[in-house]
């Protein structure tokens, strides 16, 4: 492992994020280019690029790829964080499947534009929010995803689904958010194609008038575990063909009523 390192009078040396960046892969360097490297440049560099997409990730994961060549792409547990607009069409313009489960995301800003994406699957983050901008212009976050399919936000920390009514997905077909904290369902009129909702294990107790718009597409409706008490307000999904509800607090005869 190098100690000592003197890259001075290259045209690298001058980048302003050569030595920052240097420190930060160079973890056990003692002296670069004729300067003793001090604890908090150490500590900075860690701060700046922990969680960051580096080349050096995107390298090992790309196996000899071109980034503008791949349609897949899986960065499972890489330990990324919360950067602004870490994936984009400029850098990804074929991308059409993008895996990042098991990272350290509490937000959806890490998208920007990419229109090709068609699955995007988020699982296992910490993702509190879906939000990201109220002006359906603005094509970051989810909105920079306009042709999604599918989207998997299974195992993170949602408690709605505020932040989709200002995107514009009307190509989505499977939305799933099971093992989060969601107490409602509601935001959910944009996704006019859904076909498929996943909320098993959350903590739905019921459905609100407003949690479903009239002549819902949703085909199939998963919503196991969540001390749902009744069936109220599912009149409203007309085309319901498969229905999971098991280990709720459903007690009443009349709520299977509802179910014709």
């Amino acid at each position: 492992k190098l100690i000592i390192l003197d890259m001075s009078g290259n045209p690298l040396s001058r980048d302003n994020s050569y030595r920052i960046y240097t420190l930060y892969v160079l973890k056990k360097l003692k002296v670069l280019d004729g300067n003793t490297i001090e604890g908090f440049e150490q500590q900075q560099a860690r701060e700046h690029f922990t969680g960051r997409l580096t080349e050096e990730i995107l390298r090992e994961k790309l196996d000899g790829r071109r980034a503008e060549d791949i349609t897949e792409l899986d960065l499972s547990n890489c330990r990324l964080k919360d950067f602004e607009e870490m994936f984009n069409h400029r850098v990804f313009p074929h991308l059409s499947e993008l895996v990042l489960s098991g990272n350290e995301f509490t937000s959806v800003k890490m998208l920007g534009y990419l229109p090709c994406l068609k699955i995007l699957i988020l699982q296992a983050n910490r993702i509190e929010s879906l939000y990201y901008n109220t002006d359906p212009g603005i094509q970051k976050g989810l909105n920079g995803c306009q042709n999604l399919d599918i989207i998997d936000l299974g195992k993170n920390c949602l408690k709605d689904f505020n932040g989709l009514q200002f995107c514009k997905l009307g190509e989505l077909k499977i939305l799933k958010a099971y093992q989060n904290e969601i107490t409602k369902i509601d935001n959910l009129d944009n996704l006019k194609q859904l076909k498929e909702l996943d909320v098993n294990h959350n903590k739905i107790k019921q459905f609100d008038v407003n949690s479903f718009e009239a002549r819902n597409p949703i085909k199939c409706l998963k919503i196991d575990d969540n001390g749902l008490k009744n069936f109220n307000n599912i009149q409203k999904l007309v085309r319901l063909q498969h229905l999971f509800a098991n280990s709720n607090r459903i007690n009443e005869f009349h709520d299977v009523d509802r179910l014709c």
